[in-house]
């Protein structure tokens, strides 16, 4: 639990900062543009959160080893 609100405030503070630079440059982008940068988001959050899991999946399985 005490993990869960330092990560909410993280989570809050990245929005506010993305939707400011939206607010401030979003007029110098056109809309492909802003939709090509969107997908590259997207796919990199994908990424990093697949290779989070596979590492935490690695950590667990090297634990039981090390147990058994």
């Amino acid at each position: 639990m005490v993990f869960v609100g330092p990560v909410d405030l993280a989570s809050l503070a990245w929005q506010l900062v993305l939707a400011g630079a939206r607010a401030l440059f979003g007029h110098l982008i056109g809309p492909r543009a802003a939709r090509i940068i969107g997908i590259v988001a997207s796919l990199l959050v994908t990424v990093l959160g697949a290779t989070e899991r596979a590492c935490h999946r690695s950590a667990s399985a090297s634990s039981s080893r090390a147990q058994a």
